[in-house]
This record gives structure tokens, C-alpha cells and sequence, in this order.
């Protein structure tokens, strides 16, 4: 996956607001996957909230999101410009029952949400631009990924069992406070030995 460098989107930006719009449009009208990737990443960095300080990460994200939607909806009939009303809940019915990675199961909750994202932001950056004013996902949203943070970002257990050899007793049971039981270090800090009772933990804090 080539990704879309800032410096090449910024292009756009500099544009004036009559061409912006027409370049846009024609991309849109077409279909232009690699055009309308510009349009989102010059969106990002010079007319989101966060601007230049948009992450990396999710520039790559949304990038990758659009080019997964445009084809999508070029193959379904939706027609970029004069989006329908339901277009939004097909494509996040479409994103639901996509195969996973390796073409096993579904895509996870996590992947459906980072989709819709960028296909909602690709019609932000199409306001931005001047093109429309309407927005196919303005009442759907994806459902919130059930699965826990703990799973889906896990305590970097590697690294803490190289760690621990190097450490006092006292510096260990801190660091596994803080690692597998989420605690803060002033959390961590306050334990006391009667504050663990088998496998329930007494924690003072917020």
C-alpha cells in the first residue's frame, strides 16, 4: 500500500477555493480513489481539528479506509456526489460482514469502526472542499468494540519478565501493580498488604 505523503496532499490546500472545488468534484464524479485520498490527507492536515498534528497513524488509517470505500461504493451504485439517506447503513452492513483477515470470520469491531471512520471522514474533507453538503453516515455510527482495552492493548509482558530479574522486591510489586492491574503509580504507591485479600485488590485513588 502506497501511502499519500503530506507534502504531495498539501497540494490541494494551496489551491484556490474554485479549483479545489472542480478537482475535488471531478474526483468524486469518477471515482478517483488515489485523487480523493489526496483531498482526505489535505483535509487532515490543514482543515481538522488537529491539523498538522494529526497522527501519522491514523493518516495511514483513514487513507486505507477511503480506498476500501470508493471502490465500494462505486461497485454498489452509490453515486459519491448525491450520496443516499441509507448508503451509510449499507456500507457499515457491508464492513460487518466482510471476511477477516486471511479471509477468516468477519472483520473485527475494531476494523469495522476504523473503516466507517475514514469513509465519514472522506465526506468531511468533501465539505471542506466545497463539494457537498450532504453526509450518507450523519445517522448511522458503528457499534462500540465490546472487547476490553486490557485485550485489545495487553500489558507488555515480555518486556516486564526481562525486567523483573533487575529489580528490588519493592520496585517489582510496583511495576506488576501498574501493569496488570492498571493502577497508577500514586495508586500502586498507597497499596498495603491488607488491602489484598486473595484475589481482590483494595485500591485508594481515583
Amino acid at each position: 500500500m502506497t501511502l499519500v505523503r503530506p507534502t504531495t496532499a498539501l497540494a490541494w490546500s494551496d489551491l484556490t477555493d474554485q479549483a479545489l472545488r472542480v478537482r475535488a468534484t471531478e474526483a468524486a464524479a469518477t471515482y478517483d480513489t488515489q485523487a480523493l485520498t489526496q483531498v482526505l490527507t489535505a483535509y487532515l492536515h490543514a482543515g481538522s481539528k488537529k491539523g498538522a498534528r494529526t497522527s501519522p497513524k491514523t493518516v495511514a488509517a483513514y487513507q486505507l479506509a477511503v480506498r476500501t470505500f470508493v471502490p465500494w461504493a462505486q461497485r454498489s451504485g452509490m453515486q459519491l456526489l448525491r450520496p443516499g439517506h441509507r448508503d451509510g447503513g449499507r456500507y457499515l452492513a457491508h464492513l460487518q460482514t466482510s471476511p477477516g483477515r486471511g479471509g477468516i470470520g468477519h472483520l473485527s469491531p475494531a476494523s469495522v469502526a476504523q473503516y466507517f471512520a475514514g469513509a465519514r471522514a472522506l465526506y468531511r474533507a468533501l465539505r471542506w472542499a466545497g463539494v457537498t453538503q450532504l453526509d450518507p453516515f450523519t445517522d448511522t455510527s458503528a457499534p462500540a468494540d465490546p472487547t476490553p482495552g486490557i485485550v485489545k492493548n495487553p500489558p507488555y509482558l515480555e518486556e516486564i519478565e526481562r525486567v523483573l530479574p533487575h529489580c528490588t522486591p519493592k520496585l517489582a510489586a510496583l511495576l506488576l501493580l501498574c501493569a496488570h492491574s492498571g493502577l497508577r503509580v500514586s495508586e500502586a504507591l498507597a497499596v498495603r498488604p491488607s488491602d489484598v485479600q486473595g484475589r481482590d485488590l483494595t485500591v485508594r485513588g481515583k
